[in-house]
């Protein structure tokens, strides 16, 4: 039932190609909560745990990257 749930969470797409204007932040958030779940319930080898550490680092920089986006709209809109 995991493998399924991951090939669900992954889309078939490989994490380092995430498009970051398709992705939601909230999708991404999701996925990040999953990497946390799967590491704290040792469900992850030791190929796993590096594999899905390069996919949280590629998260956080797209939650980052969306968080200052919206930061910055939102200013220039209490701007106006």
């Amino acid at each position: 039932m995991q493998k399924i749930t991951f090939c669900m969470l992954h889309n078939t797409k490989n994490h380092n190609e995430m498009d970051n204007n398709n992705t939601k932040y909230e999708d991404a958030v999701k996925r990040l909560e999953e990497i946390v779940r799967l590491m704290e319930n040792g469900q992850l080898d030791l190929d796993q745990i590096t594999d899905h550490l390069r996919e949280a680092k590629t998260l956080v920089a797209l939650c980052k990257e969306k968080l200052g986006k919206t930061n910055e709209d939102i200013n220039k809109l209490l701007d106006q």
